[in-house]
């Protein structure tokens, strides 16, 4: 995609109308596109990592529904007709089950908790994660990086978990996150 694209596809989708209702720690934001008028339902707690998205069509019918967690889609993404009608599912989680009972991003951010007082499920506390096959521990890994612990230009903390057991492997430092 050249970047010609990626500014119109990013300039089709200016908010037009945007509301959020906050209750307790909870956080729901609804905004309309003007673009092509369609809605989306964001929930989430406040400063949450994980996101619950609904997006709908103009006729009020979900077109999509799916979580983020830090970025990255986790769980299902069901994406619908106009009419209702379910045309695909999409099943982000399935990494973990092609691996038997492995650690989920959840699983992680409990250890993480545990093992170094971060709480990812925070959104000031995570930058990004991902999931890769490491050549050199030869074992499928979550890689996650996070602010540093202190903001005086040190570099980013990085984590390493075994995907299979969900337990540390190491910390790493690096200058910025890229997907």
């Amino acid at each position: 995609m050249s970047s010609v694209q990626m500014a119109n596809d990013t300039t089709q989708r200016n908010i037009h109308e945007a509301y959020t209702i906050i209750k307790g720690d909870s956080l729901i934001i609804m905004e309309k596109y003007s673009c092509n008028l369609d809605y989306r339902i964001t929930r989430t707690k406040k400063r949450g990592s994980r996101k619950i998205i609904t997006q709908y069509y103009p006729n009020y019918s979900i077109s999509s529904q799916y979580s983020l967690f830090a970025g990255n889609y986790v769980g299902v993404k069901k994406d619908y007709s106009e009419k209702g009608e379910l045309l695909q599912t999409v099943n982000y989680d399935l990494l973990l089950t092609e691996c038997g009972n492995c650690a989920s991003i959840f699983d992680i951010a409990k250890n993480i908790r545990k093992d170094f007082n971060v709480n990812i499920e925070n959104e000031d506390e995570i930058i990004g994660w991902n999931i890769e096959k490491s050549k050199n521990l030869n074992k499928t890994i979550y890689k996650i990086v996070c602010p540093p612990k202190y903001p005086d230009g040190r570099p980013l903390r990085g984590f390493v978990y075994d995907m299979k057991t969900g337990k540390f492997i190491e910390e790493y430092k690096q200058q910025r996150w890229s997907y």
